[in-house]
C-alpha cells in the first residue's frame, strides 16, 4: 500500500478514516443523524428514470470525472485522454490489452468514485442532482445509498443485491481495493460527520 493522499494517518494499510466509519452498528443508522445525510433535503428532490426511444437505450448519462470533477458523456475517453498521466489511469491503460477485465474494473472504480464525490458534494449543498445506478422509474433521493464497496448510488430495497455481486467486493486484488478505500476516506468521512 502506498502512502494515504492525505494527513490522515495510517494503520495496518487501512486509513483511520475509514476504519471509524466503518464501526457504526447497523442499529445506529436510523437514530444518527449524521449517518442520515438525505434528509434535510427538499421534498420534491427525484431522481429521474433512464430514458430509451423505441425500446433502445439513450446514452446522455454523464459520469462525473475523479480527478476534474466536470461531468462526460465519454468518461473512458476522457480519462485516455486528459488525465492519461494519473498514477490511476496509466495503470489502468497498462494492464488494458493483457487484463480487459481488471481494466473495466478499475474504470468502474474510478467513475463510482467520482460521481460519489459529485453525489455527496450535491448534497451538501442540498442539490438533488446526483448520480445513481440504473434508475428505473423516478424515485426520491431519499431511497438511493451507496454501495459499501464500489460507493455506486443503488435503491435501498435494492442495494443487497448489489452488494452480494459487486465486481469490486469480489475482486482479488486486495491491495487495489485498499488503494481505493485510502484514495476516498477523506470524501467518505466528509459523507458521514459533515450534516
Amino acid at each position: 500500500l502506498e502512502s494515504c493522499p492525505h494527513e490522515i494517518s495510517t494503520k495496518k494499510g487501512v486509513c483511520t478514516a475509514v476504519k471509524t466509519a466503518s464501526n457504526h452498528s447497523d442499529t445506529s443508522l436510523d437514530t444518527n443523524p449524521h449517518l442520515r445525510p438525505f434528509d434535510d433535503l427538499p421534498d420534491d428532490a427525484i431522481v429521474r428514470r433512464a430514458v430509451s426511444r423505441n425500446g433502445a437505450s439513450v446514452l446522455d448519462k454523464k459520469q462525473y470525472c475523479y480527478f476534474c470533477h466536470k461531468p462526460q458523456l465519454k468518461l473512458a475517453r476522457h480519462l485516455t485522454t486528459i488525465h492519461k498521466d494519473a498514477r490511476a489511469v496509466a495503470r489502468l491503460l497498462a494492464v488494458k490489452q493483457s487484463k480487459h477485465e481488471e481494466y473495466l474494473i478499475g474504470l468502474k472504480k474510478l467513475k463510482c468514485i467520482g460521481n460519489f464525490i459529485h453525489n455527496v458534494e450535491s448534497i451538501k449543498l442540498n442539490k438533488p442532482d446526483i448520480v445513481v445506478k440504473r434508475p428505473t422509474k423516478s424515485r426520491s433521493v431519499a431511497e438511493y445509498l451507496p454501495c459499501v464497496h464500489c460507493y455506486g448510488f443503488y435503491v435501498r430495497e435494492e442495494l443487497w443485491k448489489h452488494t452480494k455481486n459487486c465486481e469490486i467486493n469480489n475482486s482479488n486484488d486486495e491491495k487495489d481495493l485498499l488503494d481505493t478505500l485510502c484514495i476516498f476516506c477523506k470524501t467518505l468521512r466528509s459523507f458521514l460527520y459533515v450534516f
